[in-house]
């Protein structure tokens, strides 16, 4: 367990040895005799907010549980042993993936063909908070986020301490826009990281992919307000979170906290802009984690709220731009390794006149010419010596290119080194 008095120093040094000998992932916040109450009235509230925006600093995601009717709930802490976590400068690193490349190329494809049946996708921050949970409740009928939470949630939100994040569809111009997927979460630390609580999407739009382009349209978002990282929280198998994978980066938990003390220490030392540089300043770390004080600056006001996105394209979705560059750098590789194929399986020029020098003698009395078109015909039609250069070259590429398939390189990328290797030899 984990007490609300104990000090964010202390708690940053159990959360240490917890990555490497929890095994449990769920931490009491409290303790069993006295847990540690959620609700939304003051001023207890304010106790609440201060031990979420430790938690989150610390590293933990989080769940309540109690009575759906309720006027409290239990907070618990969750340290998963493996992390979906997206940091939002590792475009290069997610696409390394083909599972993560082939997800984002197919979200790229849906909104292409959104765009072209006159299908308008938008998202917007905050717009409808209400709307969007009650929205969360019929989608999830085993939702855990209870009335006592949303009581606390409604308090963050005038100063953007947990945001939603709603993608929209809008059928023409006139079409009325309709609520497709929300994510519910929470900026932290200095406004460098981004926790997701819970999410949903509608079933009757999975056609569309919603929760994949909120997803990317999201990570867009935030990375262009300022954020380092966007935490989905544990990943495991089962069926509720095979998405994950697709839009972040798995990693243990030990990972994960390293690249979050990272974004702290980034922020406090003050490698920001000049514009954020007055609002970060060093937690003050003896303070109990339910003080005000003791953790990190949320900084939610760096996120933009109202529409973000009005009609999302390929531009906003996290990494596109990054996929269209490698693709097309792939594709000249590809065109350039060819050409070199091509020449070295073309004899030069010299070679060809030597060749014909050594033919002709041959050519000069028939009784000569006769053993040479007698003995010729196994040379003359496979094309001679060149054409048995070309064989032995597309031979060598075969088994390059074979090869490379069987490792998992997707198809164009492993014709273009299979070429490479060819060109180079």
């Amino acid at each position: 367990s984990l007490s609300p008095q104990t000090s964010f120093l202390d708690g940053q040094a159990k959360v240490a040895r917890w990555a490497e000998s929890l095994v449990d992932e769920s931490v009491m916040f409290g303790s069993p005799m006295s847990p540690f109450e959620v609700h939304g009235a003051e001023p207890w509230v304010q106790t609440v907010l201060a031990s979420l925006s430790s938690l989150l600093s610390l590293g933990f995601g989080y769940v309540t549980q109690g009575a759906d009717d309720a006027p409290t709930s239990k907070l618990i802490a969750l340290l998963d042993r493996d992390r979906a976590t997206l940091p939002l400068d590792a475009e290069d690193e997610f696409l390394g993936d083909r599972r993560r490349r082939d997800r984002l190329k197919d979200v790229c494809r849906v909104v292409r063909a959104a765009r072209k049946k006159g299908q308008k996708l938008s998202l917007t921050v905050n717009t409808d908070f209400k709307g969007s949970l009650a929205a969360l409740r019929e989608h999830h009928g085993d939702n855990w986020v209870g009335p006592s939470l949303e009581a606390v949630w409604e308090k963050m939100l005038p100063e953007q301490r947990v945001c939603a994040f709603e993608l929209w569809s809008k059928d023409g111009p006139d079409g009325p826009p309709k609520l497709i997927a929300a994510d519910f979460g929470h900026p932290h630390t200095h406004g460098r990281a981004y926790y997701v609580a819970t999410r949903f999407f509608d079933r009757e739009f999975r056609n569309l992919q919603p929760g994949f382009i909120l997803a990317f349209a999201e990570a867009e978002c935030l990375k262009r307000a300022g954020f380092s990282l966007w935490d989905l929280g544990g990943a495991d198998k089962s069926p509720m979170m095979q998405y994950k994978p697709q839009v972040a980066i798995e990693m243990d938990r030990s990972d994960f906290l390293r690249r979050l003390r990272e974004c702290e220490r980034i922020a406090v030392a003050g490698l920001v802009s000049a514009a954020e540089s007055s609002t970060v300043a060093s937690s003050n770390g003896h303070l109990p984690l339910s003080d005000p004080g003791a953790a990190p600056t949320p900084t939610g006001n760096k996120i933009p709220t109202g529409i973000v996105f009005e009609d999302i394209g390929e531009d906003e979705l996290w990494g596109a731009v990054t996929l269209r560059e490698q693709e097309a750098q792939t594709l000249q590789e590809w065109k350039e390794a060819q050409q070199a194929a091509k020449k070295i399986q073309k004899p030069a020029k010299a070679d060809r006149k030597v060749a014909k020098r050594t033919v002709a003698p041959a050519q000069t009395t028939p009784a000569a010419a006769a053993p040479a078109s007698s003995a010729a015909p196994s040379e003359g039609t496979s094309g001679g010596p060149v054409n048995a250069t070309k064989d032995l070259a597309r031979q060598q590429f075969m088994a390059i290119f074979q090869q490379l398939l069987a490792e998992g390189v997707p198809q164009q990328d492993a014709a273009a080194r299979a070429l490479r290797a060819l060109a180079s030899q």
